[in-house]
């Protein structure tokens, strides 16, 4: 398990243990979840998108059921004003995300 960040630290994302936002910031996440997955995908599309210039909207909110500390999902957001708006949910489960097998 991973202490992941909502917003990761390249996007402005609280993290340092200083930061008095950082436990806002941070909840359990799978290591698959946390890594490649939350970064190849949503991470580096939000920052594309900003290398171009446009302005971007950007939440995300863990999603929880009942009183378990460890979220079942991620989603996140994002809204621009040049390339519109896509929404993107991560499963929070060590099993959710598995490399595929070697080819032979």
């Amino acid at each position: 398990m991973h202490s992941g960040h909502l917003i990761a630290r390249s996007l402005g994302g609280a993290g340092a243990s200083s930061d008095p936002n950082a436990p806002k910031n941070l909840v359990p996440l799978y290591k698959t979840v946390n890594t490649p997955v939350m970064y190849w995908t949503v991470e580096n599309y939000v920052t594309q998108r900003v290398k171009t210039g446009e302005t971007v909207y950007y939440q995300v909110s863990p999603l929880y059921s009942g009183s378990n500390p460890v979220p079942y999902a991620v989603k996140a957001y994002v809204a621009g004003d040049r390339f519109g708006s896509q929404t993107f949910v991560f499963e929070n489960s060590p099993f959710a995300y598995q490399p595929l097998p070697a080819r032979r």
